[in-house]
């Protein structure tokens, strides 16, 4: 590997760290709000944890989607829905 291709291969690196900072903090900013919606508080059980993971199929099964509604320049809303993964297969399959 020659000096700009490891040079390629730090920038892909840095994008996706930047990627995955901007996601973490959507999801705490969505988490914020939640609380503070609930009076600064939420509570749940362990219990209640285990249902939404099995309605889900499981903690692996699930990802947090992240959606940016704008109607311009910056963003008017971010949209935080729970989605159920497709099948890591799902493309073999069709």
């Amino acid at each position: 590997m020659d000096s700009l291709q490891v040079a390629e291969v730090m920038m892909d690196d840095d994008k996706a760290r930047r990627a995955a900072a901007r996601e973490a903090a959507l999801k705490t900013m969505g988490l914020v709000v939640l609380l503070a919606r609930g009076e600064g508080r939420l509570t749940f059980t362990r219990e209640e944890y285990d249902e939404i993971l099995a309605r889900y199929g499981g903690p692996a099964q699930f990802a947090v989607h992240i959606e940016i509604l704008s109607s311009g320049g910056e963003p008017d809303e971010v949209q935080l829905t729970l989605i159920r993964k497709p099948p890591a297969n799902a493309e073999l399959m069709s």
